[in-house]
């Protein structure tokens, strides 16, 4: 089966059980290489943002933020994918998700 067919990419709430997955998979992939923590963070900004997972088999596989700047931009943000699935192009999926998502909601820039 090709890869795009068995990813599904949805919306995640903030503090869902889904939301949960979010912080470990970016704690493991963003964090912990560097010796961090996304524990020690103050997370209660991320409410007013758009998280956007990939799920494999009702598995979290890779997540992005968005952030709106402005009526117009959007600022994509903490992006992570589990290091066993990159050759997935899971990646590729959340980004033409993420341009969707853009423009069906009235946004004309996104930024990095």
């Amino acid at each position: 089966m090709e890869a795009d067919k068995e990813i599904q990419i949805k919306e995640i709430i903030f503090n869902s059980t889904e939301y949960k997955s979010e912080l470990e998979l970016r704690d493991e992939v963003l964090r912990k290489p560097l010796g961090m923590s996304l524990y020690d963070e103050n997370l209660d900004a991320e409410r007013n943002d758009v998280h956007i997972g990939a799920f494999s088999t009702g598995k979290l596989v890779g997540v992005l933020i968005l952030t709106p700047i402005n009526e117009d931009t959007l600022k994509m943000r903490q992006f992570a994918v589990d290091e066993k699935m990159r050759s997935l192009k899971i990646g590729t999926q959340l980004v033409y998700s993420v341009e969707k998502y853009a423009t069906s909601h009235g946004y004309s820039t996104i930024v990095l």
